[in-house]
């Protein structure tokens, strides 16, 4: 029994305690200006302009205070203490409520408050030259998936080149060979080394994009990824894809001329 009363002294004693928490909390909240105006809160604020408090044994955001002291905790902790009145400050639970991060994101925006929006001269970037920019808008692209990339849908003889294309590739994989020493004093003995099997119109597109001849091993894993989304229908407007389809074209119209003459 004891034991009991002690439990309950101390239950009683954490709601007094939580009780003139409370009163603090309101006591620093001018709400002077009635209750449809906002509550600017009087106590520290941080650089946002958000007020901090203890409350239940954490501190939080003097908003997010308010709503708790009004309504209880959220139903899920990830939910935001979100300002309809857009004043950081106020702590007027009727310009409160609880909502995610991604819905207080796109209110902002559509409120035209978003740093981008409010300050576009910190977010202008100098652009390198050397550096292929992602495209941001395609109002002339052609019809597609995505107008913004001006990805478009691949025609079935695109798709018939990039199959060949990835035919040729697979067909002259690059090899290790022996050769004869270069070094007379080595007679009679082989050395090994890779020797490089190419098509005509890989070495073609190389030389077009590629300074370095030790590209050419290194972009093949690239260069078959875009072709296979060309098989498998797609043309990005900001990829290799463009390009090849461009380079097996001119190809295929050079063999059709050749046969034509034959």
């Amino acid at each position: 029994m004891r034991w009991l009363c002690n439990a309950e002294r101390c239950l009683a004693e954490l709601e007094m305690i939580e009780r003139e928490r409370i009163e603090k909390f309101w006591e620093t909240v001018d709400r002077s200006g009635g209750s449809e105006s906002c509550w600017p809160w009087l106590g520290w604020k941080d650089e946002q302009g958000r007020g901090r408090f203890r409350l239940n044994g954490q501190t939080t955001s003097a908003p997010r205070a308010a709503l708790i002291i009004k309504d209880g905790e959220p139903e899920k902790p990830e939910l935001h203490a979100c300002h309809s009145c857009d004043n950081p400050e106020c702590c007027n639970p009727a310009h409160l409520r609880w909502d995610t991060r991604n819905a207080n994101m796109r209110e902002m925006g559509k409120k035209g408050r978003a740093g981008i929006q409010r300050h576009p001269q910190r977010y202008k970037r100098k652009r390198r030259a050397d550096v292929k920019y992602r495209p941001v808008k395609q109002p002339n692209a052609e019809p597609g998936i995505d107008h913004r990339t001006a990805t478009r849908y691949s025609t079935p003889e695109e798709q018939k080149l990039a199959r060949e294309a990835i035919h040729d590739l697979e067909q002259n994989q690059n090899r290790i060979v022996l050769i004869p020493a270069p070094r007379p004093s080595f007679d009679g003995h082989k050395i090994r080394m890779v020797e490089s099997r190419n098509p005509d119109w890989y070495i073609r597109f190389g030389e077009k994009f590629w300074p370095d001849p030790r590209q050419f091993t290194l972009k093949r894993a690239r260069v078959m990824k875009a072709l296979e989304r060309v098989v498998k229908g797609r043309v990005r407007g900001n990829g290799y894809e463009k390009d090849l389809l461009e380079c097996l074209k001119e190809e295929d119209q050079k063999k059709r001329a050749n046969e034509k003459r034959g």
